[in-house]
């Protein structure tokens, strides 16, 4: 079965209300280890020398939000992170339920380029009202 189909947001152009959200419900949950186990992950952290202690546990505040992959619902499926370790720039890429998707060094500034990116339009403002709602329903036992 194919995987659900997901749009490209990066935090300099995408909606706030995305942003704000993914900050929100990474940052609750604490530090995590996540998840490298899945074959894809694990043979890139081998192939790439990924550091892992660096995602074991992974601590958002030491880290930069740079893109998310959206559902058609507006909800988050995916994020890419960045950070520098040991003087290489890091970034990493997970699924909400923690399993590491891909892990590599590389220039964040890439990812602002290219039509994949969503800058505006229908998708755009669903996803930044879904995400707004989400937000503020909270306090009312919202999930993600």
């Amino acid at each position: 079965m194919a995987p659900p189909p997901t749009r490209r947001f990066h935090v300099e152009s995408g909606p706030p209300e995305l942003f704000e959200r993914i900050r929100f419900i990474i940052g609750r949950r604490g530090p995590q280890n996540l998840d490298l186990s899945h074959d894809h992950a694990a043979e890139r952290a081998v192939e790439r020398r990924f550091p892992t202690e660096i995602v074991t546990p992974f601590r958002p505040e030491e880290w930069e939000l740079l893109t998310a992959e959206v559902l058609p619902s507006g909800k988050f499926m995916r994020t890419t992170w960045a950070r520098v370790y040991e003087g290489q720039r890091w970034l990493v890429t997970f699924a909400k339920g923690e399993i590491v998707v891909t892990g590599y060094e590389g220039d964040p500034r890439r990812m602002l380029r290219g039509p994949s990116i969503v800058r505006g339009g229908e998708f755009f403002e669903k996803v930044a009202r879904v995400n707004r709602d989400l937000m503020a329903a909270e306090g009312e036992g919202a999930g993600t």
